[in-house]
């Protein structure tokens, strides 16, 4: 009984932080992990809260007219072609194969948010239909999906800064198109596991309830007034406490072969 309350608990931040920002996932897949389940089905299982939260944050975005569709739905084939290369790649690779990346990446990205705060909090914004697509952003948003698809952990994260600093959209701008593409890469690669039979059903229900409440939360306020400086600190929230469980992880682990 204990971990369904764990579990709903890590749905609502995973839903709430996927919508608002990202990094949701911080959450969710070390929890999966630490109740026993092997590395492979953690990861297929997770999928699910994802999906169901960013689906719910795309119909609200929907509804409020936010969702730029003619910029969005060009960019589907790059995200769903390299959604099905990272999720065949995480068959075959294990997680901790790429430990030391996973951490580098997410320090990098911390300290992009963190240099120039004012640049991401800025209220002059670009209008949401204009992106500069550049073949650099567009290597860029298929790493990003390949990424997604193998472990889904910060890949909103580095979606939202490709989307700022080369596709020159406001952060709230982004965040919505974040939302649009990382929920069809998420219910692509769904769909790819469930092939493979790696998902824990019963495990994910709590999830999806927790993750349904969270992305109801999370899109109001990232359709709000103050929209930017929920998505921004929600940002270095998800990505701090990445690093912190990392830390934790690592002189546990030291501590324990000590």
């Amino acid at each position: 009984m204990t971990h369904i309350f764990q579990l709903v608990f890590a749905g609502v931040v995973l839903g709430f932080l996927n919508t608002v920002s990202s990094g949701g996932s911080v959450i969710s897949l070390p929890l999966l992990l630490a109740l026993g389940y092997p590395a492979v089905v953690a990861n297929a299982t997770n999928r699910v809260p994802v999906s169901v939260g960013l689906l719910i944050a795309i119909w609200q975005f929907h509804k409020a007219g936010s969702i730029p569709w003619r910029v969005c739905l060009p960019l589907l084939p790059l995200i769903l072609i390299g959604t099905f290369i990272g999720t065949q790649l995480s068959v075959l690779i294990p997680m901790s194969a790429l430990s030391t990346a996973i951490t580098f990446a997410v320090v990098m990205a911390l300290v992009l948010l963190l240099i120039n705060p004012r640049r991401w909090l800025d209220n002059h914004s670009v209008d949401s239909n204009v992106l500069a697509l550049s073949p650099q952003l567009i290597i860029i948003l298929f790493l990003v999906s390949v990424w997604n698809g193998f472990i889904v952990l910060d890949a909103g994260t580095y979606l939202l800064l490709s989307l700022t600093l080369l596709g020159g959209l406001g952060l709230a701008q982004a965040n919505v198109m974040k939302v649009v593409l990382m929920g069809a890469s998420g219910l692509f690669s769904l769909l790819i596991f469930s092939g493979y039979s790696a998902v824990n059903w019963t495990a994910s229900l709590p999830l999806v309830i927790g993750s349904i409440l969270g992305s109801a939360i999370g899109s109001k306020l990232a359709l709000g007034s103050g929209a930017k400086k929920w998505i921004y600190w929600s940002l270095v929230a998800g990505i701090s406490t990445s690093l912190l469980l990392k830390l934790v992880s690592f002189f546990a682990k030291h501590a324990t072969l000590g």
